[in-house]
């Protein structure tokens, strides 16, 4: 899907003006590069000063290492997430996403989740057995890419998107103290973070 510019076109300063009901002693073309260099000092200014510890869930939900891949993935169903941070203590160990489950299923890591429904009706669910009392520890990733929480939104936004991860564990003095998601970035900025890029 083509992205949708959210820039407003000289037709929209224009009617926007009209709607003021008095014209400003200045052209729409005017007004809209106005508008177009404010918006962009907006995103220099949020890409800087959030932080990713304004925006990160804490505390996380986390898997301890023996957690079996079966309670893994009822944890992460029933929290509605689909990856955590696998830690012992405040200790990161790595990270276990839905990813690594369909990789332990033998789907490729970037299949999409309907891929494991089609792989499920094709019959191939005996491959579970075994699997489900297998520790995280064996399909997690490790070592984690991790963020501070001082880094900005930004940062976060371009680490996540260069390595196509969509969590990033928050790493305070050696401690998990949070998570960031792609979805806490979404939720907060749209997506202003990647314009400002």
């Amino acid at each position: 899907m083509p992205k949708i510019s959210t820039t407003p076109s000289e037709e929209d300063v224009f009617d926007a003006m009209r709607d003021l009901g008095s014209f400003l002693d200045i052209t729409p073309s005017d007004a809209r590069e106005l508008y177009t260099l404010a918006h962009r000092h907006a995103l220099t200014r949020l890409r800087k000063s959030v932080r990713v510890a304004d925006l990160m869930t804490a505390p996380a939900i986390t898997l301890a290492p023996e957690t079996t891949l079966r309670e893994a993935a009822r944890v992460l169903a029933e929290a509605r997430i689909s990856g955590a941070p696998v830690t012992r203590g405040r200790e990161l160990l790595g990270v276990v996403s839905v990813k690594d489950f369909l990789a332990a299923l033998g789907l490729p890591k970037d299949a999409p989740p309907v891929a494991l429904v089609a792989w499920t009706f094709a019959g191939r669910a005996c491959r579970l057995e075994g699997l489900e009392s297998e520790p995280v520890t064996s399909v997690m990733t490790a070592p984690a890419m991790t963020v501070c929480p001082e880094a900005t939104a930004g940062e976060a936004a371009k680490l996540m998107a260069d390595r196509n991860i969509r969590r990033l564990p928050v790493i305070k003095n050696g401690e998990l103290v949070g998570v960031v998601t792609h979805t806490d970035l979404v939720r907060a900025f749209g997506d202003m973070l990647e314009d400002a890029q």
